[in-house]
């Protein structure tokens, strides 16, 4: 029997935990521990989305940019930057994946023309080890980065599409990704945040 330190049970004697321990909330199971015979553990999806938000908005101050994560279904951005003399502000958004590929929706949402896009994209890959560590790694790209990124993409999958039935995909009724072999070439790139301040304020 394995027990589990938050719930105070036992491993199969579940009946008396609250439903929120049972799903979604991270107990020493589901934070990246894999015991024999058991499935790979992955993030409960919403905890991952506030996992990866409040990990880039750490990431930015430990740089010395101020950060900070919005709240609500109409938020506008998931994170918001905030230069040293406070007369700039940039719109992050934040997509964070356990897989080899991050959603976007580029296309679905009309967001290559759209002036209230974000500033900038990071992409947040967070893989749980078998003995509970995590790796990282981080893609910040600006909004026409990943445009074109994702365009490239699009562009390559209308090719093949065609070739096998004919006629060109519809992309509005897809949902836009990239893969990390698409923006592999943006990792760690951190300090574009700020030669983004500096043209912004110029």
């Amino acid at each position: 029997m394995v027990f589990d330190e938050i719930t105070g049970q036992t491993e199969g004697r579940q009946r008396n935990v609250p439903r929120r321990w049972r799903r979604g909330f991270p107990t020493p199971r589901s934070a990246g521990k894999i015991f024999p015979g058991e499935r790979k553990v992955t993030i409960d999806s919403y905890l991952l989305n506030l996992a990866g938000e409040y990990r880039v908005c750490s990431e930015l101050i430990k740089r010395g940019i101020f950060a900070t994560i919005t709240y609500g279904n109409r938020k506008g951005a998931d994170v918001y930057a905030i230069s040293n003399r406070q007369n700039s502000v940039l719109k992050i958004e934040v997509k964070t994946s356990q897989r080899s590929r991050f959603v976007t929706s580029i296309t679905q949402k009309g967001l290559a023309e759209d002036p209230a896009a974000p500033d900038l994209w990071v992409l947040f890959h967070l893989k749980p080890g078998s003995d509970g560590t995590f790796t990282e790694r981080f893609f910040i790209l600006t909004h026409d980065e990943i445009c074109r990124a994702q365009a490239a993409r699009n562009q390559a999958y209308a090719e093949k599409y065609h070739a096998k039935h004919g006629k060109q995909p519809d992309f509005a009724s897809c949902v836009d990704n990239v893969t990390i072999s698409d923006v592999e070439a943006y990792e760690d790139q951190w300090a574009k945040i700020r030669k983004v301040f500096a043209s912004s304020s110029g």
